[in-house]
């Protein structure tokens, strides 16, 4: 079965996720999510994507970019066919780690955007976490203290959001905010 060609753009703004097949974890040890990190750095690099929120679960990525070309296919290719690599010679197997091909949801506002990097940055509280800026596998760190990660491009959501106290209290806030 073929997949539908996706509808990919220069400016584009995608809210991208993918899981691990029959639910089984994509990152064992802390080395597998430095290493995805590492990757993700490299490929956004390599291709010109911008990243504005990540969060890293055992199963499964998600992940706010925004293509600077048209060539998300390519970034995300690239770092998560060079991590499978990586994670089954680490853990003594081979095949597929991923159970489909990874999914895209086309962020359209500003203020979908400002909802996807909340949404993204509360995954963590599915965990238990309650200090959603200490969870050291998403980029909410670098919202609350301002320092580059390496990876994240946080002004823009700031700006969106209303700045650095306003954006914590939107994701912090526990209840389901009604637009």
């Amino acid at each position: 079965m073929s997949y539908p060609i996706r509808s990919l753009r220069s400016e584009g703004v995608y809210h991208v996720m993918n899981m691990a097949a029959a639910g089984q974890p994509m990152f064992q040890r802390d080395a597998h999510r430095r290493t995805f990190l590492h990757l993700l750095a490299k490929s956004v690099h390599r291709h010109d994507i911008e990243v504005h929120a990540y969060c890293l679960m055992g199963t499964h990525f998600h992940l706010l970019l925004r293509t600077l070309k048209p060539n998300l296919d390519a970034g995300i290719r690239y770092a998560t066919s060079q991590y499978v690599r990586y994670y089954n010679a680490d853990v003594g197997r081979n095949g597929p780690l991923f159970r489909s091909r990874y999914k895209s949801v086309d962020v359209l506002s500003d203020e979908q955007f400002v909802w996807t990097s909340r949404y993204i940055h509360r995954n963590p509280v599915d965990l238990g976490v309650q200090d959603l800026a200490k969870y050291p596998w998403s980029s909410m760190s670098s919202y609350i203290s301002g320092r580059f990660d390496g990876i994240t491009t946080i002004d823009f959501t700031l700006e969106l959001a209303g700045g650095r106290e306003r954006y914590a209290s939107l994701v912090n806030e526990s209840a389901v905010l009604r637009r």
